[in-house]
């Protein structure tokens, strides 16, 4: 089953994107075709276990509300085109890179930060949007 559900405000050619890299999607609208409202689709990550929802929409679902053990919320302040790049980059952040690490969280990115709520705590959590740098191995010759 997939674990990642895409808002209908997702563009295909992200969504090919986020295949390629080998996640398994569900969207809003083609394969969730009941869900039809914002409110619909929180209803619907408190039905699903363990989801992590994607989406644009960050006016309406970057909430401490929305705060809950059995999903996480990736709200996305980037272009239309660049929701693959930050999705892949979120998925492996340190404090992101595991379903564990991501439940009861709602996350706002942007291309270089990432702000977020987690359950059961009181303040907004800020970080950076940076992937740690691979120590290369010398050639040797």
């Amino acid at each position: 089953m997939p674990r990642y559900v895409l808002d209908e405000n997702i563009v295909a050619d992200e969504r090919r994107k986020l295949e390629a890299a080998g996640l398994s999607l569900q969207q809003i609208g083609i394969e969730i075709p009941e869900v039809r409202s914002d409110a619909e689709v929180i209803r619907y990550l408190h039905r699903e276990n363990r989801m992590t929802f994607i989406t644009r929409n960050v006016a309406d679902f970057y909430r401490r509300r929305y705060c809950h053990a059995r999903y996480c919320l990736l709200c996305l302040d980037v272009s239309v085109y660049e929701i693959a790049q930050v999705t892949l980059q979120l998925l492996r952040h340190l404090q992101l890179n595991t379903m564990a690490k991501r439940m009861g969280k709602v996350v706002r990115a942007t291309k270089k930060h990432i702000w977020f709520w987690a359950l059961h705590t009181e303040k907004q959590q800020r970080m950076a949007l940076v992937l740690p740098i691979r120590k290369r191995k010398r050639r040797r010759y």
